[in-house]
């Protein structure tokens, strides 16, 4: 079989590892010129002509794009990767979770909590493709997926067991153009689920139109000890009262939670560097997660850093006080500055260099609120590299 593998990010790699260990016949196409081999340009394939059996589309990769219409036109079919990977897969117990925010945070917690139980793989959006774990996954085992509103566009074939909202808000709009097609879009993965189990969590409830999940048990004081943010919280309180309904015990469920790890770069406390402290939100990529960072620390004296591809969000979402600064950087800085007022910088780095001199207490909140691919490969790096300069500038005055 030939198969042509459409876009060679995250998504692509763990394909193409897929397609070779059962030594299939494997291309690849990338705008990004790529020195690898069986590598596809648009202009070979336009030059070429050549023809595949299947393509597999990573959800990058726009259906109106006009060198997408040329590919589809050279594959016999089109898959998602999602879709190939459930017909790899053996039946599994799927939980979908979906939203504008919060979806990592949900998925991250109902996975180390069901874990303890349960055989459990966390996959999709959240930085894992499916596809790299279906060798693994046995039949009744637990999957949690994370769902971009890319990937549920693209997918005929996924089922869901279960299904989360987490929350709704304007996204990508620099894609979508229109919000309803966005809502559209998340709205979509009702289509995989056959059951009632559908959670609407905040307000996704008016959009969507189901009932939130059903609280038992509140363990929010108890998740104050080791988590910050009231979003953070709420999931992480939605996700032990799920294992309740799976036969957990309290007792087992507060031993877990000690050994809970937030979120990698949403909401993690860095420490007090001594009049400074640091709260690494780098996972931030919406103007809607960047208000509920900044909402979290309301009656602290806030800097807010902001910066990188704006995606057509509304900054205006945010509110400040006259005791606030936001310090704004990056591609769309200017786009920033005018909903909100801010100091301009080309890159963090510089923002640091402005951060040495403040002599009084300041919370800083790194909530970028943007895309990161202006200056870096993913808010992963962005967020490394804002810890890495916490240490570089204040590592000598950590208290």
């Amino acid at each position: 079989m030939k198969i042509l593998i459409i876009g060679y990010g995250i998504t692509g790699k763990a394909l193409y590892d897929y397609f070779k260990k059962y030594q299939h016949d494997v291309y690849i196409y990338d705008e990004k010129k790529l020195k690898i081999k069986n590598y596809y340009s648009y202009a070979k394939l336009e030059k070429d002509l050549p023809l595949f059996d299947l393509g597999i589309k990573s959800p990058g990769i726009r259906f109106n794009n006009e060198k997408f219409l040329l590919i589809k036109s050279l594959c016999l079919k089109i898959m998602s990767e999602l879709d190939f990977a459930f017909s790899k897969m053996e039946k599994s117990y799927v939980i979908g979770i979906t939203g504008s925010n919060g979806k990592t945070s949900l998925a991250t917690y109902l996975n180390h909590f069901i874990s303890k139980k349960k055989t459990t793989y966390l996959a999709g959006n959240i930085g894992k493709p499916l596809i790299s774990l279906v060798d693994q996954i046995k039949k009744n085992d637990v999957v949690i997926l994370e769902l971009s509103s890319f990937q549920i566009q693209d997918c005929e074939n996924i089922y869901l067991d279960e299904l989360f909202y987490t929350s709704l808000s304007p996204n990508h709009l620099n894609v979508y153009h229109y919000l309803k097609s966005y809502y559209a879009d998340k709205k979509r993965a009702l289509l995989f689920i056959k059951s009632n189990k559908i959670y609407c969590l905040n307000n996704s409830k008016k959009i969507i139109g189901y009932p939130s999940f059903s609280i038992k048990k509140d363990f929010t004081k108890q998740i104050k000890k080791y988590l910050i943010g009231r979003y953070s919280i709420e999931y992480c309180n939605i996700a032990m009262n799920y294992c309740l309904n799976l036969g957990f015990i309290d007792e087992e469920l507060l031993l877990n939670l000690k050994l809970l790890k937030p979120v990698e770069y949403r909401l993690n406390y860095l420490g007090q560097y001594h009049n400074l402290f640091f709260i690494n939100d780098g996972k931030s990529s919406t103007s809607s997660s960047s208000k509920y960072c900044f909402d979290s620390f309301k009656n602290k004296k806030r800097i807010l850093i902001l910066g990188g591809n704006h995606k057509s969000s509304s900054f205006n979402v945010i509110k400040v006080t006259k005791n606030d600064e936001i310090l704004i950087y990056g591609h769309d800085k200017n786009i920033i500055n005018q909903q909100l007022s801010g100091k301009l910088f080309s890159t963090l780095e510089e923002i640091f260099l402005y951060l040495k001199d403040i002599k009084d207490k300041r919370y800083i909140l790194f909530s970028p609120g943007c895309d990161s691919h202006d200056q870096y490969s993913s808010y992963l790096e962005r967020g490394k590299h804002f810890n890495q300069l916490v240490e570089k500038y204040f590592g000598d005055k950590h208290e």
